[in-house]
């Protein structure tokens, strides 16, 4: 009793006090008649009665009670002298309570409920019962009857009601008394009206044959039985009914777990990231049981790293009220007890964990208690035995159980996500031995071109060198002026040489971005134009002029060198013609390189495209032995680009092949033909060499800027510090404090500082670091004073267009 509300409590000392009350009051109000050994008998077998009728109260949905308690006590209040019936009940209750112990407080308020309703039943029985006679036989008494079983059955449960009421907050804030206990009322009633229906006219019955003789009341003991073997039988049902029901909801559940972890698995199987898969299936999963935490844990498939497990993905929450989705690791952590997860590995099923093994699984810094934790094994097939990679862990903050069909259900989704992060693993090692078949491809490419090259610039240094000589020769300074012109044209064709050969050399990420196919075809065709000569090799041009397309630019250098090369090979010896045909129709650009060689044996031609099948060599038509990875790598390479290659051969003949890829819409250039020049500027002109700091500073002085040069990124700094300026030009690579630090440490100082970054290298990864650092441009040695206008035009249009939005 203490446990309930203090209204409650007070209502129960209240009800208990008014059954007191009422009763003393009907004893004294009601007439009362001398105890004779027949009432004193009847009271006896009401009693009993009474107590077997409590011992068989059946409990319907919402716990409802149905009992045939409310016929003996209507047949005793109208059989028995007063105050007998409360003699009754008073008896009746101790043997129950005796037969059948509960809590005190709980048979003090039945006891108290049917004092009350006995007290009222008495009332009803003195108005409309003759005195002595045979009850229920005028329609006065069978008025009576009826009201007995309204106020019966109304007055208990309303009390029930009103019980049940104070013992809980109410629903609704400001909800009115009288619509509480109207709706708990409706609520305990529903269903009773058949039960009500049977049980007055039962105890009716009951005093009708007891006031016939005790035989004739033994008669009625049958009816009583059917009664209750009704209501039994409806109980069973209705017991049925509600297990059925909860079987369909745990099925109807179960349906829908399952076809959300098939959805899953399909979308684990079709996702190819090994870093977002164990995230996408922590979250997903752990959403989909209701875990309010989890984790994924995998071995490391580093052949390079120590084999252990590593925590990969973690969801919900890590703190005491701390509530978050899928984080992202920067990198996989140790797991906290590893041997404790092989030993649970090895089992190799499905565990749920109620004990102290729950918190020493969870992560470090997880600060949250755990009390149930299930853990899914990841099981691939090695060597016809099923093999742990790592687990699936959901962590609860309730205790719960773990079913046998939601277990199977999650073994096989565990085998499912395994082959996934299998798969997934596969991909990514599919994905690097593809990249560096590329860098391989690329460095064989430069060591082809490696005598072409030095043939080339020897020839470009000895036009250069000749034409200088003989503009310091001669006096004339038209002379002089086409000198320049010369050795100018000549460091353009260098420039032209050197970027095509940057391109393959070059060792980053794949990036795309809007390029001009053209410039790397005519390029790639530069750099193996020697190589081409020499064996006797001509070449048509069939080149026109083609729109951007969003690309990687080197890598399709890569496949047309890749073309270039097995085209030549299969010229070899005798030489021949290698066509070169490039365009655009209907939004699709063919590159096409068709050659008079040898051509592609039947017996490998359906096969050229799978890696180590070679078309050179003993298997091919060509003298020169080949890899069999230029066609592989290349086809690869158009397939990521959204295109096809088409190859036509007949052997004896020559070879084409066909490279059609898409334009890529909104790859054209946003760049202006013309820009409004900018103001005179004060640069700061930063470069370790001599030579290249001196002549970009008087050639930017000619353009009518002021130029302060240092050759360091430290006075550089103190430059700056000293007095703003409108621009920096800085070289990325110098001793001791390279351009990328001196770009941050200007970002620092002034983060609306204009920095402009120049390189002769290739680092990729190290140009993007610089524009990722602050860097507005990069310029790549050597570049033409109209180049740098031109850069230096677009970046003053840009922050002036950023300034007047900001405005």
């Amino acid at each position: 009793m203490r446990a309930r509300p203090p209204v409650a409590q007070r209502y129960l000392i209240g009800l208990w006090s008014g059954a007191l009350l009422l009763a003393a009051v009907t004893v004294l109000s009601l007439p009362l008649a001398p105890l004779s050994v027949a009432q004193i008998a009847a009271a006896a077998a009401f009693a009993l009665l009474l107590d077997i009728a409590d011992l068989l109260t059946l409990h319907y949905e919402a716990d409802r009670p149905v009992a045939l308690a409310q016929a003996p006590i209507i047949a005793c209040v109208s059989v028995l002298f007063w105050p007998l019936p409360l003699l009754t009940i008073a008896v009746g209750m101790l043997a129950t309570a005796l037969a059948h112990p509960a809590p005190r407080w709980r048979t003090l308020t039945t006891f108290a409920m049917r004092i009350i309703v006995t007290s009222l039943l008495g009332v009803i029985a003195a108005l409309t019962l003759p005195a002595g006679g045979t009850p229920f036989t005028t329609p006065l008494a069978f008025g009576g009857l009826v009201a007995m079983g309204v106020v019966a059955y109304g007055a208990e449960h309303l009390l029930e009601t009103l019980l049940a009421l104070f013992s809980k907050p109410l629903t609704a804030e400001g909800t009115h008394l009288l619509k509480a206990v109207r709706a708990g009322w409706t609520g305990r009633l529903g269903g009773l009206g058949r039960h009500m229906l049977v049980v007055v006219p039962l105890g009716g019955l009951l005093a009708l044959l007891w006031s016939l003789g005790p035989w004739a009341f033994m008669l009625g003991l049958a009816p009583a039985l059917v009664a209750y073997w009704s209501f039994s039988s409806r109980h069973q049902l209705a017991d049925v009914s509600r297990r059925l029901a909860t079987l369909s909801t745990k099925a109807t559940e179960q349906d829908r777990k399952l076809s959300s972890l098939q959805n899953l698995a399909t979308t684990l199987i079709a996702t190819r990231d090994i870093r977002a898969l164990p995230h996408t299936l922590c979250d997903r999963l752990a959403a989909l049981l209701g875990a309010p935490g989890g984790w994924v844990v995998l071995h490391d498939d580093d052949p390079n790293q120590p084999e252990g497990l590593l925590l990969v993905a973690r969801t919900g929450r890590t703190a005491a009220g701390s509530d978050a989705g899928a984080t992202e690791l920067s990198q996989p952590l140790p797991a906290t007890i590893a041997r404790g997860y092989d030993t649970v590995l090895n089992r190799r099923r499905v565990v749920l964990f109620t004990d102290q093994h729950v918190q020493s699984l969870a992560p470090a810094g997880d600060e949250v208690l755990w009390q149930s934790l299930i853990v899914i094994p990841l099981l691939i097939e090695e060597d016809q035995q099923m093999t742990p990679i790592g687990a699936i862990c959901l962590a609860f903050d309730q205790q719960r159980g773990l079913a046998e069909e939601e277990q199977r259900l999650l073994r096989s989704f565990g085998r499912q996500a395994a082959l996934a992060v299998q798969n997934a693993r596969l991909f990514r090692q599919l994905r690097e031995s593809q990249a560096e078949l590329i860098r391989s491809s690329q460095l064989a490419a430069v060591g082809t071109f490696a005598a072409g090259i030095a043939h080339e610039f020897n020839n470009l240094l000895a036009g250069m060198i000749g034409y200088a000589q003989l503009g310091l020769s001669t006096t004339n300074p038209d002379e002089k002026d086409e000198s320049l012109r010369v050795v100018v044209d000549a460091c353009r064709r260098g420039k032209s040489v050197t970027g095509s050969l940057l391109t393959f050399a070059r060792r980053q990420q794949a990036q795309r971005t809007p390029a001009d196919i053209g410039e790397a075809v005519t390029g790639t065709l530069t750099l193996m134009e020697i190589e081409l000569r020499q064996n006797d090799i001509k070449v048509l041009r069939r080149i026109e002029p083609v729109p951007q397309t969003v690309c990687d630019v080197g890598q399709l250098a890569q496949v047309f060198l890749n073309l270039l090369t097995n085209a030549r090979d299969a010229m070899k010896p005798d030489g021949g013609t290698l066509t070169v045909e490039l365009g655009e129709r209907g939004g699709t650009i063919t590159l096409a390189v068709e050659d008079t060689g040898c051509g592609i044996p039947d017996a490998i031609r359906e096969r050229i495209f799978e890696p180590f099948v070679t078309t050179k060599g003993a298997l091919g038509g060509s003298q020169t032995p080949g890899t069999g990875l230029g066609l592989s790598v290349s086809y690869g390479i158009v397939q990521e680009h959204g295109g096809t290659i088409e190859v036509t051969s007949n052997a004896g003949l020559g070879t084409r092949v066909a490279v059609r890829l898409p334009v890529v819409a909104g790859a054209t250039s946003d760049r202006q033909a013309t820009l409004d020049p900018p103001p005179k500027l004060r640069l700061l002109l930063v470069d370790d060499d001599d030579r290249v700091r001196d002549s970009l500073r008087r050639l930017l002085e000619q353009a009518g800027h002021r130029v302060s040069a240092v050759s360091d990124a430290a006075s550089a700094l103190e430059q700056y510090r000293q007095q703003p300026f409108d621009l920096v030009l800085t070289d990325l690579a110098m001793p001791r404090t390279n351009g990328l630090t001196l770009v941050r440490w200007l970002r620092d100082h002034d983060p609306d500082a204009t920095i402009f970054v120049f390189t002769g290298q290739a680092l990729g990864d190290q140009i993007e670091l610089a524009r990722e650092a602050g860097a507005v441009c990069v310029l790549h040695k050597p570049f033409e004073l109209a180049e740098f206008q031109q850069a230096v035009a677009e970046a003053w249009r840009g922050e002036r267009l950023e300034r007047s939005v900001a405005a």
